[in-house]
């Protein structure tokens, strides 16, 4: 704009706005962006935080909530948290259960070498996660059958913290689908039965039938004596019977 003044006055302005365009200006226009790209970023960080706990918070909700079973293990095996399906179908509190090992609690002798191992499976890294199915015994004795999904749990500087579980019972299913196995079984069994039964029976009349109708037919023949005739009757009623 400079350009567009007299002549006299060009110099004087140049001089006097060199200053505060060329250095001033600049430097607090690029303090300032600095200073709103930070608040930007920080707002960015704070609205990303508050959805993460929200999102946590929704999560554990539904741990705590769900009909299945929820449980975090640490690295030793111990209950950091269950949820209130579990605590509520084994009869354990979470006192009793807390900083407790699941495998001196909930697996009987016969299954916790395999459980054990695909315990330090999960934790070793090899598989993250796994699915499986083990025997629970509850508090009262009772053997429930549950199938499980475990995942590998890190913390922010990736080091391996435990395992998270979500378990189904399916001890009624599992009865059921064997209930079926076993009456299909028994309705095979029932049929090959009825099938012998039924070849034999076939058997057993074809004969004296075949002694029936062969004697009913040589009753019929002329020239046969009466001794003969009452023979031939005396065999068709031993076969009728």
């Amino acid at each position: 704009c400079t350009v567009f003044l007299p002549d006299g006055q060009r110099l004087n302005t140049l001089k006097t706005i060199a200053i505060p365009v060329l250095g001033i200006y600049p430097a607090a226009t690029l303090l300032l962006g600095t200073l709103m790209f930070r608040q930007y970023k920080n707002w960015l960080n704070r609205n990303a935080a508050n959805k993460l706990r929200e999102s946590e918070r929704s999560f554990s909700e539904l741990l705590k909530n769900t009909f299945f079973f929820s449980a975090i293990i640490d690295i030793n095996g111990k209950f950091v948290f269950c949820n209130k399906a579990l605590l509520e179908t084994s009869g354990y509190t979470f006192e009793e259960l807390s900083q407790k090992s699941i495998f001196e609690i909930f697996v009987p002798d016969a299954s916790k070498e395999k459980l054990f191992e695909t315990f330090q499976n999960v934790l070793s890294g090899v598989e993250s996660s796994q699915n499986f199915e083990t025997e629970f015994v509850i508090k009262n004795g009772t053997r429930l059958l549950v199938s499980f999904n475990v995942t590998l749990l890190r913390d922010e500087e990736g080091s391996i913290t435990g395992v998270a579980g979500i378990g189904e019972n399916i001890t009624k299913r599992r009865q059921a689908e064997e209930e079926i196995i076993k009456a299909k079984i028994k309705a095979e069994e029932s049929d090959q039965l009825k099938s012998i039964f039924l070849a034999n029976m076939s058997h057993e009349i074809r004969t004296p039938m075949n002694s029936i109708m062969g004697f009913s037919g040589l009753l019929g023949e002329k020239g046969i004596g009466e001794d003969t005739r009452l023979q031939y009757i005396d065999i068709i009623k031993s076969s009728s019977d």
